[in-house]
């Protein structure tokens, strides 16, 4: 899929050709902009305004127009310093400023002290930034908030529930009353909901790789699309000019469970459930020492593997099967669920067998074959020992489902204008059940099906800062 954005201060017209899977996509950087005057509420044109990276270092610079205003486009989300310098005034520093994904973020007005260029003002706390460039309501979690939250499942898209106006049904949301079907999910800006199936993801990312997760879910801008429900942007982590590093095993048994009320009636053991999730990640730089990258601010590499090995518990399936007298012909002993005895007639003469019991020269040997097939009965005494006349069978045989998530991705600063990133990920995803798949269903165990359903996706983008006015982006998935 293909998808360009340019800045508000460009228009563009691109023709795409004809790309195999192309589909919609939003861009996931941002902008921040400001105002900067002297004491006096002039205008400073001449104050040079300076974009850090907190976490990269990175940095971006641009000049003021005459009305002393700034703006900085194709922002990747995350955690920046500006710093604003001009010749008489001291310089102005404020820390901490949190873009998320597709934010367009004003500062407030920065009003400049007379005084040295080497004397700093530092802004340690201000008013929280009210929302005037667009009528959006969103919120975003973050990884710091991931990370202290005790996710059942270990998915990211699971804390879209924690979203206000967002309700968890299943796996599914429904946002401000509508359906998954209408929501649009973006991973990097790439549209990744399932072609095939409006209700599925092709690709997932684990929960330590992802930066953000931002959910839009009503007036949203008109460079969204595709669906008239909600938004949902999934932003993974890149690297930074630090190496960090993480490990984790998240684990669950039956042990610890207790019986339900109604497999102790019957006798059954507790459900096999068990749940290992192993994982870690790993970020930093790329780099030769003296030679190249010595700043540790160009080049960046994020990568992260995870492991999960679950047993799915599955309900009690209660079935009759042909009892051993019956896998010979013989149903003299047989009845119905109301105790009743069951009458086998000849099909060529309509009268009963004798003795209820098909001869063994008129038994098939194909049907024979297929009763090999059929477990034995193993339940035939009912709770507190009485005769059992429902079923004969019983079974609950946990679903096997392990998954395999990778990701690697790479950020590259290639010069003062160029700035590029790609992303790979690759899904292992299969279940085995006994009963049986969501198509093919069965409540006799007979033989295992497995489900599989693997996903790749790769994505690359590039950002071209052409002038302090003037951007273009371009990412394909």
């Amino acid at each position: 899929m293909i998808a360009f954005r340019p800045s508000a201060a460009v228009t563009a017209w691109l023709l795409v050709g004809l790309f195999h899977g192309t589909s919609f996509g939003q861009a996931i950087t941002g902008s921040i902009s400001g105002t900067v005057e002297d004491p006096s509420g002039a205008a400073v044109p001449s104050a040079k305004v300076t974009l850090i990276d907190t976490e990269t270092r990175v940095e971006r610079t641009t000049t003021l127009n005459d009305h002393g205003d700034f703006v900085f486009n194709s922002v990747p989300p995350g955690e920046y310093t500006i710093k604003v310098e001009a010749s008489g005034f001291k310089a102005f520093l404020i820390p901490s400023i949190n873009l998320t994904a597709s934010e367009k973020l004003p500062l407030p007005k920065t009003v400049l002290q007379v005084g040295a260029t080497q004397e700093t003002v530092i802004v340690k706390a201000d008013a929280a930034v009210v929302q005037t460039a667009s009528a959006e309501r969103s919120s975003v979690i973050n990884s710091s908030q991931m990370d202290d939250l005790m996710i059942n499942g270990r998915t990211a898209l699971s804390v879209v529930a924690l979203v206000p106006g967002v309700v968890a049904n299943g796996a599914n949301y429904n946002v401000s009353g509508l359906r998954l079907g209408q929501i649009n999910i973006t991973s990097d800006g790439i549209n990744i909901v399932e072609p095939g199936s409006e209700y599925q993801t092709n690709t997932t990312v684990a929960m330590d790789a992802v930066a953000e997760v931002k959910v839009l879910t009503s007036n949203y801008q008109a460079e969204y699309g595709r669906s008239s429900s909600a938004q949902i942007s999934v932003v993974t982590k890149s690297g930074t000019s630090d190496f960090h590093g993480s490990a984790y095993w998240f684990r669950r048994h039956e042990g610890l469970n207790a019986n339900n009320w109604k497999s102790n009636r019957d006798g059954q053991p507790r459900r096999e459930q068990r749940y290992n999730d192993m994982g870690y990640t790993i970020g930093g730089p790329v780099f030769i020492p003296n030679h190249f990258n010595r700043q540790k601010n160009k080049l960046f590499f994020f990568f992260s593997q995870e492991y999960q090995r679950q047993l799915n518990p599955q309900g009690t399936r209660n079935q009759t099967v042909p009892t051993e007298l019956e896998r010979q012909g013989n149903f003299s002993a047989s009845v119905d669920k109301n105790g009743n005895p069951i009458t086998i007639r000849d099909p060529t003469t309509g009268s009963p067998f004798p003795g209820n019991i098909i001869p063994a020269s008129r038994l098939y040997g194909a049907g024979l074959a297929v009763l090999g097939l059929y477990p034995k009965p193993n339940f035939v005494i009912g709770p507190n020992g009485l005769p059992n006349k429902g079923f004969n069978y019983t079974s609950q045989i946990s679903d096997s489902y392990p998954r395999r998530e990778d990701l690697l991705r790479g950020d590259y600063n290639l010069s003062g204008k160029w700035k590029l990133f790609s992303r790979w990920v690759n899904n292992s995803d299969a279940v085995t059940s006994y009963y049986g798949s969501f198509v093919l269903g069965s409540s006799i165990p007979l033989v295992p099906i497995t489900d599989s359903r693997p996903g790749q996706g790769l994505v690359v983008s590039a950002t071209t800062l052409i002038s302090p006015t003037m951007t273009n982006e371009a990412t394909w998935g």
